[in-house]
């Protein structure tokens, strides 16, 4: 059985905050640790089935390329758990906004759209360069930093 993870709860050093989104194979928790004030968020697998491996295998490969990522396209990966007692992986909070916010203000004018296009395009290509490719590119798994370049997030199934 899975451990319980709730806000207030001390996972390893990391104080548990609110839950800030919840997917099919994960929740994400906006975390702090005494002494940082640089902001981050936990993210914690969902194991609902146990018979599924696939929330395990994309975790397992996600703890194994972030931390081996680098670059402003991709979140700085801080800190991982292990299996034997909780998995889980702090990365950089990325200060901005998902891609499919975007979807909202359909259709976009084409010289943002172009621009959007062209930021996903140099966040893939830094990402193939480290030899890693996405397989899943979404408007919900790109972010938008305030500072405009995207950034890929959930390499699951990479």
């Amino acid at each position: 059985m899975q451990p319980r993870v709730e806000t207030g709860l001390d996972i390893e050093g990391w104080r548990v905050g609110a839950a800030l989104h919840e997917g099919g194979m994960a929740t994400i928790w906006e975390v702090t640790r005494e002494g940082e004030t640089t902001p981050h968020v936990m993210k914690v697998p969902l194991i609902r089935d146990a018979d599924d491996p696939t929330p395990i295998v994309g975790f397992e490969v996600e703890q194994m390329i972030l931390p081996r990522l680098s670059g402003p396209h991709v979140p700085r990966f801080v800190a991982a758990g292990l299996w034997e007692s909780q998995p889980w992986i702090v990365m950089e909070r990325i200060a901005g906004h998902s891609l499919k916010a975007a979807l909202d203000r359909l259709p976009l004018p084409c010289e943002e759209a172009a621009a959007i296009g062209a930021k996903v395009a140099t966040a893939l290509h830094d990402l193939h360069r480290q030899h890693v490719i996405h397989l899943d590119v979404k408007p919900s798994n790109l972010m938008l930093r305030e500072t405009g370049e995207a950034v890929l997030v959930d390499f699951g199934l990479s």
